[in-house]
């Protein structure tokens, strides 16, 4: 079953703050991903560790505790845009890429524009169809809050706590 998507979020943060959050930081999203227990950044094709990131989903996470890859296929800061790949990806998924935009708004606001492409197994679709929209919406909330603060969500810093990390 193949899903594609797309949720926005206007954030009261200049695009290139918010464009530095997902592009310069790409290998740290579980700082402030509230879905994700923690994340890093890897070797990539060639050995570079700007463009490949590994994530540990959180505890009962809707990727079990498989750790996936992802790596940038592009990565365009003149618009403002990149597209990701994830690799090492659970069996009930087949192909995952997502694309982040960031548009400016005003000097002081953004937009942050996700457009996933899932595809996954039958048994898994209907379930990964009732909680995607979450999903996206979590993200985009929790990347909002990080941009406009400086700070994790407040249900990130619960996570923390419940895995016993500071902040």
């Amino acid at each position: 079953m193949q899903f594609r998507t797309q949720a926005s979020i206007t954030i009261g943060a200049p695009a290139d703050r918010v464009w530095a959050i997902i592009s310069d930081d790409f290998g740290d999203i579980g700082h402030w991903c509230s879905d994700l227990a923690a994340s890093r950044s890897i070797a990539g094709p060639g050995g570079d560790k700007v463009t490949c990131r590994r994530c540990t989903p959180k505890p009962g996470g809707l990727f079990g505790h498989q750790d996936v890859e992802e790596y940038l296929v592009e990565n365009n800061a003149s618009i403002r845009c990149l597209t990701y790949k994830a690799t090492k990806v659970p069996k009930q998924f087949k192909n995952a890429l997502n694309r982040w935009c960031v548009e400016e708004v005003s000097a002081t606001k953004s937009k942050l524009v996700i457009s996933p492409e899932v595809e996954v197994t039958p048994l898994f679709g209907f379930m990964f169809k009732l909680v995607s929209g979450r999903l996206l919406k979590r993200v985009l909330e929790d990347c909002k809050y990080y941009a406009e603060t400086g700070t994790p969500h407040p249900r990130k810093m619960r996570l923390n706590q419940m895995l016993g990390r500071p902040h």
